[in-house]
């Protein structure tokens, strides 16, 4: 059964000085029946609800979405292991 959840992501994106760095953002990402990560949102997960208690809902659930560290890189859909200030970590 195909499913979505909160998963802190990373991509490289390029500056206008044509540098490149990562760029780290929470996103709803969705599976196949396999758990193989298939698409994600286009930008980052805004919170909102059609009440206060429905945005509080999401929050704590995207609370959980750096599980041991691991973080779904777009750019190789694999899962990287990274350190709090962005350096990469065992894979």
């Amino acid at each position: 059964m195909s499913h979505w959840n909160y998963r802190l992501t990373r991509e490289q994106v390029t500056n206008p000085d044509g540098t490149t760095e990562h760029l780290y953002a929470i996103r709803e990402v969705h599976y196949d029946d396999d758990g193989k990560a298939i698409g994600w949102t286009t930008g980052p997960t805004t919170f909102t609800g059609d009440t206060p208690g429905e945005v509080f809902e999401s929050l704590a659930r995207a609370s959980g979405s750096w599980p041991m560290r691991r973080v779904l890189d777009l750019d190789t859909l694999a899962d990287v292991k990274v350190t709090y200030h962005g350096k990469d970590g065992t894979r």
